[in-house]
């Protein structure tokens, strides 16, 4: 897909899903922001920018840290996902937050604007990284804080790993398909293809790699780069539970109607199969994330 029917394809993803991920999936995302934001150490009276910030994962909780002397300005191309934020914002009862619809790759925002800049589970799914990342250097001031969450390798990541998985052995091309029952390189080349390129779009482990996201962070001149780790349990009551919040709550939604009913069946019971507990009938993951840190230099 070209770089523009991404971006749309993204847009309508998310407001297609804000509602329910907002209920059923952003808790969990804000524990990694967090995580990136007690390492971040903002101050009050500081003034931040939330890249890509979805229902404001991260930047809620900067705007907290920050208060009523600074400012928050959270941006995305999602005006569904959006207008959750600003909701969670008013719930919270945090007036320091404002919202802008604004694509990654241009910001609109004069040079130096900004002491930290923060993007949680986000960069992923931007199609000309470096260009996102150099407007997000531009904008920040000298000696300003940036801050990426990203997800983990697969293995360390089955809410996404294990549905994908038994999505891409049943609709990728036959050649494709025997490689992966081949002894000895199925394993490898499943991994290839669960960080690669997806039908529409990029996958969530895009940045899985230790040094994948902090080489471009590198060439853009900042300094201090660096990955830490971080891992919280996900868990839903039933297998039903978890069937509505994948199939609702997140761009998954979209294979509904992109693949046959019989696949999908067949999806639903390997994952039901491979990850619910049988005497319990709950599901349990254990997922990892990243969070990439760097400085602008002074």
């Amino acid at each position: 897909m070209k770089p523009d029917e991404i971006k749309r394809h993204e847009r309508e993803a998310y407001d297609a899903v804000a509602e329910v991920y907002n209920k059923s999936l952003a808790e969990y995302s804000a524990r990694f922001a967090r995580d990136l934001i007690d390492l971040m150490f903002p101050q009050k009276g500081e003034v931040a920018l939330d890249i890509a910030g979805g229902t404001g994962a991260a930047g809620l909780k900067v705007a907290e840290r920050i208060g009523q002397d600074g400012n928050v300005t959270i941006t995305d191309i999602s005006p569904g996902m959006l207008e959750q934020a600003r909701k969670n914002a008013a719930a919270r009862d945090l007036s320091n937050v404002k919202t802008l619809v604004m694509d990654a790759e241009r910001l609109d925002f004069p040079d130096a604007t900004f002491d930290i800049v923060t993007c949680s589970m986000g960069i992923m799914f931007v199609p000309n990284v470096r260009l996102a990342i150099l407007e997000a250097c531009r904008v920040l001031k000298p000696g300003g804080r940036i801050g990426y969450t990203v997800w983990s390798v697969p293995e360390r990541f089955p809410f996404f790993a294990c549905p994908m998985t038994a999505v891409i052995k049943r609709a990728a091309p036959a050649p494709i398909r025997l490689l992966l029952r081949a002894p000895g390189i199925g394993s490898a080349v499943l991994r290839k293809l669960l960080v690669s390129n997806l039908a529409s779009g990029f996958s969530p482990a895009r940045f899985s790699a230790a040094g994948s996201l902090e080489k471009h962070l590198t060439r853009a001149g900042f300094q201090s780069v660096r990955r830490e780790l971080r891992a919280y349990p996900l868990e839903f009551r039933s297998f039903e539970e978890f069937w509505e919040t994948i199939t609702k709550g997140t761009p998954a939604r979209a294979l509904r109607t992109r693949l046959p009913a019989r696949m999908i069946a067949e999806v639903k019971e390997e994952v039901r199969a491979h990850m619910m507990n049988p005497t319990t009938g709950a599901l349990y993951f254990h997922n990892e994330a990243a969070l990439v840190l760097a400085r602008k230099p002074a």
